[in-house]
């Protein structure tokens, strides 16, 4: 049986890009929860805000936004250094597949 070293490569580039993703969208799902921990009093008060009135925008929803503090792990996500956040199994995956 004769291996085709194309579709090897395809195989290899499916595996990258899915590690890629998988990472990318954990590294997200972290930050998200960080910002969530590091704004209890804007979460609990907007919370109130929606249960009494049903929806915020306009005016409102960017005075809420003021109030949001933006951990470190945002920063680092937004500016793409977001691979510091990653769990070591997944660094140690990328590694792999980096070199």
């Amino acid at each position: 049986m004769k291996i085709d070293p194309e579709r090897n490569l395809q195989g290899h580039l499916v595996d990258l890009v899915q590690g890629e993703v998988k990472a990318l969208l954990q590294s997200a799902h972290e930050v998200a929860l960080s910002v969530v921990r590091a704004n209890p009093t804007v979460l609990e008060g907007l919370g109130a805000h929606l249960e009494e009135n049903e929806k915020v925008e306009g005016e409102e929803l960017q005075k809420w936004l003021k109030l949001v503090v933006a951990p470190k792990e945002l920063i680092i996500f937004v500016e793409g250094k977001q691979e510091s956040l990653l769990p070591e199994s997944i660094r140690e995956y990328k590694l792999v597949f980096d070199n």
